[in-house]
């Protein structure tokens, strides 16, 4: 059933590159997504200052 290459390579040689090939992905994953979530949290802060600001704004000219 399997051929000669794969009965040269020890199984589980073969399951440990599969483990950090996954290991490899969430850790990517992980980064990407924490990054995104770093830029939501700056796109948030900056929505937030520019509202305060135009209320600020809005109250000098009031006065």
């Amino acid at each position: 059933m399997s051929s000669t290459s794969d009965s040269c390579v020890p199984t589980y040689y073969i399951e440990r590159c599969k483990r950090n090939r996954r290991a490899s992905l969430i850790l990517i994953t992980n980064k990407i997504l924490s990054c995104v979530i770093h830029l939501y949290k700056i796109g948030t802060m900056a929505i937030y200052l520019v509202m305060i600001y135009s209320k600020i704004s809005d109250v000098i000219n009031i006065d």
